[in-house]
């Protein structure tokens, strides 16, 4: 069975940022929030527990990259 990418949307971060500027501490918040939303499965190619480290780390990453087109 292939692997599917699954968007996982997180009404709690996007609260969190309603009306904010997108940097520093907040920006690692809202992340850890996205990240809490993933419900990641284990498969031969990467653990449950890594797969929602890469959900935070590509969170971070969009939101930065969202700063910067904003800016």
């Amino acid at each position: 069975e292939a692997d599917i990418a699954v968007l996982v949307w997180s009404s709690e971060a996007e609260e969190l940022l309603n009306g904010q500027a997108i940097a520093g501490e907040l920006s690692e918040q809202a992340a850890e929030k996205a990240a809490a939303m993933a419900e990641p499965e284990a498969d031969v190619h990467a653990s449950a527990e890594y797969r929602t480290h890469l959900a935070k780390v590509l969170s971070r990453r969009a939101l930065k990259e969202a700063h910067l087109r904003a800016h």
